[in-house]
């Protein structure tokens, strides 16, 4: 008797699954990762005052993208 309705409820999961695609590409994962990263600016006067506008700003951008390509590879390989 509840072997029915088991059933129905796993169909019902199955029909779920299917609909529910999980697609993360590479860009949009790079995305959240480094927006993840470069969301505080702890540190970021000392920084400035010690190497200089140039520098500094060169620093904030490459960062984030050499600390995220671990995670990415990670991330992404688990995910296959």
């Amino acid at each position: 008797m509840n072997n029915g309705s088991d059933q129905s409820a796993g169909r019902e999961i199955s029909i779920e699954r299917q609909m529910l695609k999980r697609s993360l590409t590479l860009l949009p994962l790079f995305g959240i990762i480094f927006f993840t990263v470069c969301g505080g600016s702890f540190g970021i006067e000392s920084l400035f005052s010690s190497s200089g506008a140039g520098l500094a700003l060169i620093l904030i951008a490459i960062v984030p993208f050499i600390y995220s390509i671990p995670n990415i590879l990670m991330v992404r390989s688990y995910s296959r």
